[in-house]
């Protein structure tokens, strides 16, 4: 054999220009269809809020986790699927109790919640859990709180920016004494979260300068 040739049949000088072999682009095209799916997913609940008057809704952490998820992927931002499996971990609980307490079921939800959550597993499998993604999720969350308060309508409480899923504060300064509560429980189960994931889906080496 030609020893200016690899095993690969790729030319042995780097400076040589070389295609990959016949399907070794699919995973990537594979990745690349899972994160639009996760864009996907946002849009129509987005497209279906939009047509009732409720855009507003979009800004629930859940549903805007599926959207990082799936641009995470596509601009192969480890971070971002972080944050958005993160989100998605604390989400698909509290969306549970809202609909133990009444809140109506809506298929759409299910798609960002777990075609989201499915998106964003696909994602770190490939990209892994990059370090110190724990604090960007929380920080995000806060930041996206006062967003929803300033700019979604009271009834929609999104992110329970007006209240923690009662009517009524049992007493004063209730309603901020949740949210401090909520935020350390939060920020705790987002460390030891990002840890076990970090565990589960280890970055690549190839990867680690994006992270």
């Amino acid at each position: 054999m030609d020893d200016r040739f690899r095993g690969d049949g790729c030319l042995a000088d780097p400076e040589e220009h070389c295609d990959p072999p016949f399907g070794a682009s699919h995973p990537q095209i594979a990745l690349n269809l899972a994160g639009a799916a996760g864009i996907a997913f946002f849009a129509i609940y987005f497209a279906r809020r939009l047509n009732n008057g409720e855009a507003a809704s979009a800004l629930w952490a859940c549903h805007l986790a599926s959207l990082l998820a799936g641009v995470g992927i596509l601009l192969r931002r480890a971070s971002l699927i972080g944050i958005g499996v993160l989100w998605l971990l604390v989400g698909i609980p509290m969306w549970f109790v809202y609909l133990s307490i009444g809140g109506p079921f809506r298929p759409t939800s299910f798609l960002t919640h777990f075609g989201g959550l499915a998106v964003g597993c696909l994602g770190l499998r490939a990209l892994g859990m990059p370090r110190q993604v724990w604090w960007k999720a929380m920080a995000g969350l806060l930041i996206l709180l006062g967003i929803s308060r300033w700019v979604s309508p009271p009834k929609l409480n999104v992110n329970l920016s007006f209240h923690v899923y009662q009517s009524v504060d049992p007493f004063p300064a209730y309603y901020a004494a949740s949210i401090v509560g909520l935020t350390l429980g939060t920020t705790l189960f987002f460390f030891i979260a990002a840890q076990g994931l970090r565990g589960i889906f280890p970055p690549p080496r190839e990867f680690s300068s994006t992270s």
